[in-house]
């Protein structure tokens, strides 16, 4: 798995708006190390984006993501039959 920094993290979240998480950078980093899976998208290094599942570990899962990744993400997960409510993709396994 990709190791993340603390600053790249808030960097982030901050550039996409979502600075009310940022207030604790520490724990904000934690939370997203302790998702159930997490995947980040590099250019040449620098961290651009990040997703985040949360899951019972038994039959559900949630994916949360900004607009671009759920634009991204959303033709493959249409595809295998998860469903997309607000910002967060919502299935089975």
């Amino acid at each position: 798995m990709d190791q993340l920094t603390l600053d790249e993290v808030v960097g982030l979240y901050e550039s996409v708006g979502w600075s009310a998480y940022t207030s604790e950078p520490q724990l904000l980093l934690e939370a997203v190390q302790r998702s159930t899976f997490w995947v980040t998208a590099r250019d040449h290094g620098a961290l651009v984006g990040l997703a985040r599942c949360l899951s019972d570990d038994f039959s559900i899962f949630y994916l949360g993501c900004d607009e671009d990744w759920c634009r991204i993400l959303s033709t493959a997960l249409n595809d295998a039959g998860y469903v997309l409510s607000g910002r967060a993709w919502a299935g089975t396994f």
